[in-house]
C-alpha cells in the first residue's frame, strides 16, 4: 500500500460498523476509470445497489470518497476518502478502498467443469493408445534387432535377444488387451447413453 494511502486513511471520517461484515459484490473499476474530472461539484451515483459514489476535486486534490452499503441500500457499512491522483490503476485504487472498509469482491474465477464419465474414459483410451504404440514399436525393434544377430548382420548374444523380444512381445500383448478393454469399455458407455 502506497505512503499516500496513510494520508487518504488520515482524511477519513470512519462510519463502519462494529458487526461483521458479510462481503458484498463491487464492481467499480470501469466507473472509477471512467469517471470525468469535476471541479468544486459533488457527483453522486448509486452503483449496483450496494456502493454510493462520491467524487469531488479541489485545487489540490482530485479526492474520491466511496460509501459502502449492505446489499439492501440501508445501512452504512463504512466511509473512505481516497486521492485519486496516487493511483494511476484503478483497480489497485478500489482494491485498497476494500481492504480499508472490510469487504473483498466476490470472486470471479470461472470454475471448471466437472468431468464427465465419457471424457474420463476418452482421456483413458488415448492413454492406453499410447502405451500399446510405444510397446508395439520396442516388439518391433527387439525383434529386428534379434534378426539381425542371427543372420550375422549385428553382433550379439542371440539367446539374449530371443529373451528380449519374448519380453516386448509378453509387454505388447498386455498394452493390447488393456487399450481394447479401455475401448470396450467407452463403446459401452456411450451405447448406454445414446
Amino acid at each position: 500500500m502506497r505512503g499516500a494511502w496513510a494520508t487518504a486513511k488520515a482524511a477519513l471520517a470512519p462510519a463502519k460498523l462494529a458487526a461483521p461484515v458479510t462481503p458484498v459484490q463491487i464492481d467499480l473499476v470501469d466507473y472509477i476509470a471512467a469517471l470525468p474530472p469535476v471541479r468544486h461539484e459533488t457527483r453522486r451515483t448509486e452503483h449496483a445497489r450496494h456502493v454510493m459514489l462520491c467524487t469531488r476535486e479541489t485545487d489540490a486534490l482530485h479526492d474520491l470518497q466511496i460509501y459502502a452499503r449492505d446489499p439492501d441500500g440501508e445501512r452504512l457499512i463504512g466511509s473512505v476518502l481516497v486521492n485519486a491522483d496516487e493511483y494511476d490503476d484503478p483497480a489497485e485504487l478500489l482494491a485498497d478502498a476494500l481492504q480499508f472498509l472490510g469487504l473483498e469482491p466476490e470472486p470471479t474465477v470461472q470454475q471448471p467443469a466437472p468431468e464427465t464419465e465419457e471424457a474420463r474414459l476418452t482421456a483413458r483410451l488415448a492413454e492406453l493408445e499410447r502405451e500399446r504404440d510405444e510397446a508395439r514399436a520396442d516388439f518391433i525393434a527387439a525383434r529386428r534387432e534379434r534378426m539381425a544377430i542371427v543372420s550375422g548382420d549385428m553382433e550379439g548374444d542371440a539367446g539374449i535377444a530371443w529373451t528380449n523380444e519374448e519380453r516386448a512381445e509378453a509387454d505388447y500383448d498386455e498394452a493390447t488387451d488393456r487399450y481394447e478393454e479401455a475401448y470396450q469399455d467407452l463403446w459401452h458407455h456411450t451405447d448406454i447413453a445414446a
